[in-house]
């Protein structure tokens, strides 16, 4: 009532800060690379995102603390829920690796070639625990890609590195491998 007004306290912790660069394997700067922040990049995430420069630059800060950082860039495997030092008087380095590609070749139980395929991805089941976890396109996994090539080859690309993979093909009249 406006004769016993209520009354709130908010206490606001400080932000927290970073500066880093994005290089390659080759420690040169990588410009144009997404850099989200406390799940920024996710439909719901409560942080935000932003790019690096030309010079593979990039700053933040009002952060909270914890915070992870994800970083992509076409043509390079993404780096997911990377916890980085903030705070510090250093630029802090990320570095990112190029895509993996998967070259493979679809045979029937004779050698040759199967013409058209589809291919499918999944993730390993039998992970360790110290393997990466990278994301993958739906796509990849439902309904997969399809070709259709003489020579049975396919090739799949921007694929991350390092994470393990199922690869299922499936090809009309044969049992799926």
């Amino acid at each position: 009532p406006a004769d016993r007004p209520g009354r709130a306290v908010i206490e606001l912790a400080a932000g927290h800060r970073i500066r880093g660069r994005v290089v390659d394997e080759e420690g040169r700067p990588l410009g144009n690379v997404r850099v989200a922040y406390d799940d920024g990049n996710q439909p719901f995430g409560e942080g935000g995102s932003g790019s690096t420069d030309a010079e593979g630059l990039f700053a933040f800060d009002e952060l909270p603390a914890p915070c992870p950082f994800d970083f992509s860039r076409a043509g390079y495997s993404e780096v997911r829920r990377r916890d980085l030092p903030l705070d510090g008087p250093d630029v802090v380095e990320v570095r990112m690796a190029p895509a993996g590609v998967i070259l493979g070749r679809a045979v029937d139980g004779a050698g040759r070639p199967v013409g058209s395929f589809r291919v499918r991805l999944g993730f390993s089941p039998q992970r360790r625990p110290d393997e990466p976890t990278a994301g993958l396109t739906y796509d990849l996994f439902e309904p997969g890609q399809e070709f259709h090539a003489a020579d049975g080859r396919f090739r799949l690309a921007d694929l991350p590195v390092g994470t393990p993979l199922q690869v299922t093909v499936s090809a009309p009249g044969h049992e799926d491998a």
